[in-house]
């Protein structure tokens, strides 16, 4: 045997055990679910969401949500031209506009009611429940959602995605 053979077996050894760490990493990387190439969305989309890609465009609001702590009310300000996704994270229940959280932070376990006020033109507003339900939801005038698009002349879109489960949406005046 050489008499480097011990050093040039250690340096194989050492590369092998480098490849496979690397392979094993890759591998539970994909099988974790790691993101792909095109981005990892929070929420999962049906196939027919009329609103499908929509996240992709999303800017950051003009006007930042507020949230009254005292009364529980979450206010959500929509400028013509701006589309507006309110979701909740899963990582920690706070509501959020557009993946940006309000001045206060809103967690879904303190909202009592979100009220919604557009503009004279046309914007996009989309409750999305994908990720759980976030208000507190009772019958009483001084919960739920209220949503006023501001009377455009026809281009606002509001839209609601509903959780994996079988939802119930009631909408009135």
């Amino acid at each position: 045997m050489p008499k480097d053979a011990p050093m040039m077996t250690h340096q194989l050894t050492k590369k092998l055990l480098k490849s496979s760490l690397y392979a094993l990493l890759t591998s539970l990387a994909v099988a974790c679910g790691a993101p792909d190439e095109a981005g990892d969305s929070t929420s999962p989309v049906a196939p027919n969401d009329p609103f499908e890609g929509i996240e992709e465009q999303l800017t950051q609001p003009t006007n930042p949500c507020t949230f009254n702590a005292t009364t529980g009310v979450m206010t959500v300000i929509v400028d013509a031209g701006e589309t507006i996704i309110l979701s909740k994270r899963v990582a920690d229940a706070n509501i959020l506009q557009n993946g940006y959280g309000c001045v206060t932070a809103v967690n879904a376990s303190t909202l009592k009611q979100i009220v919604v006020t557009g503009s004279p033109g046309d914007e996009t507003v989309i409750v999305d429940f994908s990720n759980g339900v976030f208000a507190t939801g009772t019958t009483s005038a001084t919960s739920g959602i209220s949503v006023n698009m501001g009377g455009s002349s026809g281009g606002d879109s509001f839209g609601v995605r509903g959780t994996t489960g079988a939802d119930t949406i009631t909408l009135g005046a």
